[in-house]
């Protein structure tokens, strides 16, 4: 059988933003889940996914700065959620617990 070989460049690259950071508080959270974002510099998307997929919030953020969110909880179902943020640079997905 012949010996046969290839040559092949592939890039597969991610836009990384070191200075972004997604932090999520408290874990679990019973009333209220505190969501910050440091270093989000453009329009972004922050939603909250139950475990069915279902969309249950979704929050627009326009903003060069840091921000903060406090999400109340209560009026949702407890179990486990996605919390997606979603921007032109990233994406971002955490699981969270509702309590």
């Amino acid at each position: 059988m012949p010996e046969t070989s290839a040559n092949t460049d592939t890039a597969v690259g991610i836009n990384t933003n070191e200075n972004f950071q997604f932090s999520v508080y408290p874990q679990p959270a019973k009333d209220l889940l505190n969501i910050e974002l440091t270093g989000a510099n453009s329009q972004s998307t922050l939603q909250l996914i139950d475990i069915s997929g279902k969309l249950i919030c979704n929050k627009d953020l326009n903003s060069n700065n840091d921000i903060t969110i406090n999400l109340a909880t209560k009026k949702y179902a407890r179990g486990v959620y996605s919390l997606k943020f979603q921007s032109f640079q990233f994406n971002r997905i955490q699981k969270v617990i509702l309590n």
